[in-house]
């Protein structure tokens, strides 16, 4: 079963569907396409192998507009319906990819505005500081930051997801030939033409994949399974509590 992110809009409903699909040998996958974009492959890949050297650092930013229009819509942006505004709607991509990239997160700290543009009840403006402990106790501190009103794809520094960033770290670690150079030119033309929508077609295929290998009794497992949307949204909602009590919240 594939559904959409957020997984759920409370912790405890998409606990409870984690829980049925476990019980039940339910394959539950969530759509997190940008784990899918061919520079998070890249990094997926790099960052474990040590290719890109040392992760200390992990800078999230994810600046999308949304257009009044958008927002029109009365579901758009209310507590009851939706959880949230733009953190748990456009921020957890980069959020989902950060803890997939980098680890567990140890404590968050938020701050939010409500309605700063849109007229919304929720927040349309977040801020939000982590501290991430990673295996063999490497640490990386990470900001969350999210301004809904700036037009631009989310990045992440330090690993930045774009096409340019993929063809220099292609070149670095010695991909520099003729051949090397060719496909990172490809990489970076198909990066710029997935701009903010993510490479849904791959996630479509990779949970029908797994899908196959369980009914063919093959190992298989969504890339973005059940419980690490679940783990996305356990983010969310820290970062939520933090704002409305004012104080940092352990993970």
């Amino acid at each position: 079963m594939q559904v959409q992110k957020p997984i759920s809009t409370t912790l405890e409903n998409a606990r409870q569907m984690v829980d049925v699909a476990r019980k039940g040998g339910i394959l539950l996958g969530v759509v997190s396409q940008h784990r899918f974009d061919d520079s998070s492959l890249f990094l997926s890949r790099a960052i474990p192998a040590g290719r890109l050297g040392k992760l200390l650092q992990v800078d999230c930013y994810v600046k999308w507009h949304r257009s009044a229009e958008y927002y029109s819509r009365p579901i758009k942006g209310s507590w009851k319906t939706e959880g949230g505004g733009a953190l748990i709607n456009q921020a957890i991509h980069g959020i989902d990819i950060m803890r997939w990239l980098a680890g567990p997160l140890k404590e968050v700290f938020g701050m939010w505005q409500l309605g700063a543009l849109h007229k919304i009840e929720s927040e349309d403006v977040v801020n939000a500081g982590n501290a991430v402990r990673q295996r063999r106790d490497r640490r990386a501190a990470g900001l969350d930051s999210l301004l809904a009103g700036v037009h631009r794809a989310h990045r992440i520094p330090r690993h930045k997801g774009d096409g340019d960033y993929v063809r220099r770290q292609a070149d670095h670690v010695g991909r520099a030939g003729r051949r090397g150079r060719a496909r990172a030119r490809r990489q970076t033309s198909r990066v710029r033409r997935e701009r903010s929508d993510g490479d849904f077609a791959r996630a479509v295929r990779a949970a029908s994949s797994a899908i196959s290998g369980r009914r063919s009794r093959k190992a298989a497992k969504p890339l973005v399974a059940g419980e690490e949307g679940y783990q996305a949204l356990e983010i969310v909602d820290a970062v939520y509590r933090s704002c409305r009590t004012g104080e940092k919240i352990a993970l």
